[in-house]
């Protein structure tokens, strides 16, 4: 790399388990860390955007974070916009040559950003990067998907274990299992998880960022269908992370009707696939 590049980095909270944020927060910063004394990248910033007015109510929250973590900046009073949107404040304010997107239940391994710093800067092409992701008990996770039908998302999102267990073939081949690997770069998925979005700036800026057509659930899906129209998508399973986040259905009515309002606002753009 013939320069050092800088990265932005945004994480979106809403009531976040502090313990779990400050792990996050940690796992970031060291991995962020390696990647400066490796001379790949200069300057960091993170950005926490306080959907929740958490920071903004009780400012005694952000102490020691602010002490713990140096180039944490917090963005607050601007309410609960939602996750794309709270993602885009943060990219608004930013100035890295890199702008990541981070959810606040997301442990970062020390070599994630170095890993996946490295592969961008030898694949210019590629304006989005995806990581391979495991669950807290080390299960792997499905970031990358195909275009969904109605059936798989109803069936994923809302069937019980046991029942979706007759319909395995089927979410298997949804979840990419056939073509996806713990060793090899995948280019071009149809679609990417929102926990970890590596965007190259100019990409997430040509893109407007997330669409204000989801308030929450599909968002990542949307930006992943409009990315591939103008760059490249790779997903990198020497890049890992960890997610500790649950399904809509887990947590209650409310998510579920998120889930499906933003479900039709997807299938009205990007057209309906049933079966």
């Amino acid at each position: 790399m013939h320069s050092r590049v800088t990265i932005s980095v945004s994480i979106v909270t809403y009531h976040p388990d502090l313990i779990l944020l400050n792990k996050v927060l940690d796992s970031l910063g060291s991995s962020l860390e390696m990647a400066k004394e490796s001379g790949i990248i200069g300057e960091h910033e993170i950005f926490l955007v306080d959907n929740g007015r958490d920071f903004e109510t009780d400012p005694t929250i952000m102490t020691p974070i602010n002490k713990k973590y140096l180039n944490v900046k917090f963005l607050t009073g601007h309410g609960n916009v939602g996750y794309g949107l709270g993602n885009n404040l943060a990219f608004e304010s930013s100035t890295g040559d890199y702008f990541v997107v981070l959810n606040p239940d997301v442990i970062l391994e020390p070599k994630t950003m170095t890993s996946a710093l490295s592969f961008m800067s030898t694949n210019n092409d590629c304006g989005l990067l995806a990581p391979a992701a495991f669950d807290h008990q080390g299960g792997k996770l499905s970031i990358c998907k195909r275009y969904p039908s109605v059936i798989d998302l109803a069936v994923r999102g809302f069937l019980p274990r046991r029942l979706r267990k007759l319909f395995a073939s089927r979410l298997a081949k949804y979840e990419m299992q056939d073509l996806l690997n713990q060793e090899s770069i995948f280019w071009n998925p149809d679609l990417v998880s929102g926990c970890f979005m590596l965007f190259r700036r100019e990409v997430f800026s040509l893109l407007q960022g997330f669409s204000p057509k989801y308030f929450m659930y599909f968002e990542d899906f949307d930006i992943s269908i409009r990315t591939r129209k103008i760059s490249a998508i790779a997903y990198v399973p020497s890049v890992k992370i960890d997610h500790y986040g649950g399904n809509a259905s887990r947590k209650g009515l409310k998510h579920i009707l998120m889930f499906c309002i933003s479900a039709y606002r997807f299938f009205v753009t990007h057209g309906w696939q049933w079966i």
